[in-house]
């Protein structure tokens, strides 16, 4: 029990007390865990609940470990607007950082460990949005829209480049909404 309260602790399910008793806020996390992956909420740990902890856990999409997919996720992250990261399959402390960044963006559990959860919102962020880069027709629509708010001056295009990133942070910032440049679908 001591290691599985260690683990949970350690891949965003944490505040748990180290010890060998299993009481309520323990059930309570592991509640959290389960129905966070998808999996039978009962704050039971039976064998998938163990088995999906030690996936996370030993997860080879985090800090300090190298995975030929951390590359592609670094591109992707940098694509969409969490960028500055040097692409590498080395997962370092600047990866953690911008991951823990996206997550946080999109109310995911913000452990820095690109879990099933993140990579699904990451792909679906990558493969839905439009950020600086990206050329659409939709984007000549968006662009009409900022210059008739007074957000002018952007070129009604389909390619998303860097005055319209900017024009799209702006609007993001005076509306109170997560400043990333992207434009969410």
């Amino acid at each position: 029990l001591i290691n599985i309260k260690q683990k949970l602790n350690k891949i965003g399910f944490g505040g748990i007390i180290v010890t060998s008793y299993f009481g309520e806020f323990t059930e309570k996390r592991v509640k959290e865990f389960q129905d966070y992956f998808g999996l039978k909420v009962n704050g039971i740990i039976d064998e998938l609940t163990y088995d999906k902890i030690d996936e996370i856990y030993n997860h080879p999409l985090q800090l300090g470990k190298t995975h030929n997919e951390t590359s592609k996720i670094k591109r992707k992250l940098n694509k969409i607007g969490f960028g500055g990261i040097i692409v590498t399959n080395y997962f370092g402390d600047f990866t953690k950082k911008r991951v823990v960044e996206f997550q946080n963006h999109y109310n995911l559990k913000s452990n820095g460990i690109v879990d099933t959860v993140t990579y699904q919102k990451l792909d679906e962020i990558y493969n839905s949005s439009y950020f600086k880069g990206k050329r659409d027709s939709e984007i000549i629509e968006v662009k009409k829209l900022l210059n008739n708010l007074g957000y002018s001056g952007i070129l009604e295009t389909s390619y998303f480049g860097d005055y319209t990133m900017k024009k799209v942070k702006e609007f993001q910032r005076d509306h109170g909404l997560p400043v990333s440049g992207i434009l969410e679908s």
